[in-house]
């Protein structure tokens, strides 16, 4: 397995700024994104067809990997998608739901762990067209991605054709006290990609972030054990204050709601912030003003789709009860 961390400014500037929603944050997620293809080995690359862009979703959809790497290379990323779900096969509902091996919907594959009682749900299964896969995905515990990446390379050896998988987070760990972390988790992944001559890449944007105790919030501050690159850990102590990291609670908060939910997501850190003190005013002033113009388009609907000059708000904010909506049915019949 190839782990690096890459530097990624506009990563940086994603952690920095937990008030950034819908176009603001598509920007730089993209922008992050093509940091991470600009580093992927093209010698490898060349070697095989032309790579996918694999969307686990929601999240995943969210980091333009597929857009990034057409505007870098400039040539096409196809796209396949698929929903997963992690749960658990015993009684336990830690981080997941309990036995979720059973009643599987019509349509739904079951990926098992090996030595826990760890399972992930996989459906709406897009056909994987052939090629290297690329994944960008937020890495807390791992457990869903392995299961994915794990599920798939089954996939690719019954196909007979198994190709490299690189795989980007803009906010990763890669350990957890608990259980490993993803590193572990995707061992096995490793072990049937190297059988057939070929690579796992897992490569973290800025370092690796710590995984707190609830298996949620990626804490970028080194006192609370991130590792982090050396210029993004100056930019973000430039920015935020080194004094305050420890404050910020997670790196990412939760990625999807940033793009499809940004009122809830803005009304989060809006109550977690104004609780810290000494908090930097770009972001108090940031959430301020970003929670404003939601609730003027929420209450004008029909300037849905204005901007302001920054481009701070776009449709995506007055389409996102929509975007819930569409998702209800589908994952309600998942649980």
């Amino acid at each position: 397995m190839k782990v690096e961390s890459i530097f990624s400014a506009a990563g940086v500037e994603i952690v920095a700024s937990p008030f950034l929603v819908s176009q603001e944050l598509e920007v730089l997620a993209q922008s992050a994104s093509e940091d991470f293809v600009r580093s992927l080995p093209k010698d490898r690359l060349e070697a095989q067809p032309q790579p996918v862009s694999l969307e686990i979703l929601n999240g995943g959809r969210y980091y333009f990997v597929a857009r990034a790497y057409e505007n870098v290379m400039g040539s096409s990323c196809s796209v396949a998608s698929l929903r997963a779900k992690r749960g658990h096969r015993s009684a336990e509902t830690y981080g997941g739901p309990a036995h979720l091996d059973r009643d599987l919907p019509p349509g739904t594959d079951l990926w098992c762990a090996d030595g826990s009682d760890w399972c992930v749900r996989i459906w709406d299964i897009e056909s994987l067209p052939r090629g290297p896969l690329l994944v960008g995905d937020t890495i807390g515990t791992g457990t869903t991605l392995a299961g994915v990446l794990g599920w798939v390379a089954q996939q690719m050896e019954a196909a007979g054709e198994v190709f490299d998988i690189y795989v980007f987070t803009i906010a990763g760990a890669a350990e957890w006290a608990k259980d490993g972390g993803v590193l572990t988790k995707l061992a096995p992944v490793d072990e049937v990609l190297r059988k057939h001559g070929r690579e796992l890449h897992v490569t973290f944007a800025n370092g690796r972030f710590a995984l707190q105790s609830n298996g949620t919030d990626l804490s970028p501050c080194p006192t609370h054990g991130a590792q982090l690159e050396p210029r993004a850990q100056d930019l973000l102590e430039q920015k935020v204050g080194a004094g305050f990291l420890k404050s910020m609670r997670c790196a990412i908060w939760d990625w999807g709601d940033r793009f499809r939910q940004p009122m809830e997501h803005l009304e989060d850190v809006h109550s977690h912030f104004a609780t810290q003190e000494n908090c930097p005013e770009y972001i108090t002033a940031g959430i301020k003003d970003r929670l404003a113009k939601l609730r003027e388009m929420a209450a004008a609907p029909s300037l849905g789709t204005t901007e302001d000059s920054a481009g701070a708000v776009d449709k995506a904010a007055s389409t996102a009860v929509e975007h819930a909506a569409k998702r209800t049915k589908t994952e309600k019949e998942q649980v």
